[in-house]
Parts: structure tokens; sequence; C-alpha cells
């Protein structure tokens, strides 16, 4: 459920090139790695990583390749969904909510104001079918910041923050996304991505050429 809602509420991002640093914490230890990303509307996302080794990673649609250039060999991975990236989650909320929540099965259960931020809570129409009890969006000064994702016991799923908004043409992008996800045990993992000298011009895309496997790698198939 928490793909499909990331997924219904992609909009459409202009094509842009960035410096990304993307941080795991997962019980206490990060897990940080540095590269380029370039986005290509819709659903085609590669990462040139640099740090701390040598990756080529495109994911587009439901499959994603990952390959490190020094060994000549890496993974591709077949899922039966589209794949949930930082970037999807960055983007939500390009459609409008109203919409986008319908269909998925969720209607306006009511706004509240704290602060300078609007909270608008969604709750499914047929609740016992659903294995959430409710969705939470926040927006301040006209942009998205906070998304939160309610399990129907009541205990949180996700939740992910965004700010440091840039313009790309007419779409504000967040360039510091942080989310949280909460397994079933109460343990969380979180993912802090940030952005920085975003391109907007397009003449990366005639290079993304080199994102392409060798054909004498040794690629190993997996389905997710």
């Amino acid at each position: 459920m928490t793909c499909l809602l990331l997924f219904l509420l992609v909009g459409t991002v202009p094509p842009f090139s960035a410096r990304f640093e993307r941080v795991i914490i997962e019980r206490g230890t990060p897990d940080t790695a540095r590269g380029r990303i370039c986005f290509v509307a819709p659903w085609r996302i590669y990462y040139l990583v640099d740090y701390p080794l040598d990756q080529q990673l495109s994911v587009v649609k439901n499959t994603m390749t990952i390959y490190y250039p020094e060994q000549n060999s890496g993974f591709v991975i077949q899922a039966r969904s589209r794949l949930e990236t930082p970037l999807s989650q960055q983007s939500i909320l390009a459609e409008d909510p109203r919409k986008t929540m319908s269909r998925l099965g969720f209607g306006l259960a009511g706004q509240t104001v704290r602060n300078d931020t609007t909270y608008a809570v969604w709750r499914p129409k047929r609740p016992g079918t659903n294995p959430l009890a409710r969705v939470v969006f926040g927006r301040c000064g006209g942009r998205h910041v906070l998304t939160r994702v309610i399990r129907k016991d009541d205990r949180p799923l996700s939740e992910t923050w965004f700010g440091d908004y840039v313009f790309i043409d007419t779409f504000a992008l967040p360039t510091r996304i942080e989310h949280h996800r909460f397994a079933d045990d109460g343990s969380r993992t979180e993912h802090i991505m940030t952005y920085t000298m975003v391109d907007t011009s397009t003449a990366f895309i005639d290079s993304l050429g080199s994102f392409r496997v060798p054909n004498d790698a040794e690629m190993k198939r997996m389905k997710w």
C-alpha cells in the first residue's frame, strides 16, 4: 500500500541532474553514499555513485540494474511493482491529493492547523479492507512538508519530511528528504537524501547511454 501511495501521488517532474548524498541509519549505524543523480520522467532514475565505491544504478519502472565497473559485474532486479526510491518520496503531492487519495480509496476526514502548518487527515473509505488507519499530509507556506502513514493498530508505518525547496521550472523540488520507516518490532530505519548543484538543463540526457551494462558483464538476475 505504501509503494502504491507513493506511485499514484507522483506528478510530472522536469528532467534534472544533481549531486546527491544518501545516508541510511539502521540500528544506530550510518551508511553513506555520494554521487550524481539523473532524473527523466516518467520513472527513469539513474545514480552514478562515486563514494564509497564506483557503482552505476538505474531504476526504470519496476527494474533496477546495479553495475560495478571495477568488477564488471552486478545485478538486475525485477520487481512485481514499480520500485520505491527517494525521488518518488520527494515527488509526493505533485498532483492534487483530492484526486489521487480518492483513487486509493481514502476520504478527507478533516484538517487541523498548528503553528504555520496545515495537516490534512485522510482515512480509508472501507476500513475493514485497508491495512492503514490514516495518512496525514502537512503543508506549510504552500509546500508539502510532511507525509505520515499510520497502521490500523495506530502505530506509525512511515514518516517523511521535505525541506530546502528549489524550483525546477515551475516545480518546487525539496532538496532534503528525511524518511523514517518503522518495523513491526518498533525499530526504525532512517533514510536522509540531500541534493546540491541542481542542474535543470537537459544536456545530460544524451549521456545516459553510459549507464548501459557491457555485454560481457557478469550479471545476476533476481526477482522481488
